[in-house]
């Protein structure tokens, strides 16, 4: 549950324009989510900081993320239905990556 809580927090401070701080607690989510198995928060974190560092023009990092929420919704035991909207996001940042 903390984790969700923690990743709420940091889509919050994104809209607050508090990008730093976002990226540490996504980091943060990130990690504690895959220590606990929490596929769903380990995939949407990995999205949120691809998108983010898209628009920030960072590409390496952006490919980085979004290859590993990818390669994550791939291999995990979940409804692959619980992040079309992820799915989709990463793939649309993926295919201009790739132009």
């Amino acid at each position: 549950m903390e984790t969700k809580l923690e990743f709420n927090k940091a889509l919050r401070l994104l809209d607050c324009g508090k990008i730093e701080c976002a990226i540490e607690i996504l980091q943060e989510v990130m990690k504690k989510a895959q220590e606990e198995g929490d596929d769903l928060s380990f995939i949407r974190s990995n999205c949120v900081l691809g998108e983010l560092f898209f628009d920030c023009n960072d590409f390496n990092k952006a490919r980085f993320y979004v290859e590993t929420a990818l390669s994550a919704m791939n291999n995990c035991g979940l409804e692959k239905d619980l992040f079309d909207y992820e799915k989709s996001s990463a793939s649309k940042i993926l295919i201009e990556l790739n132009k």
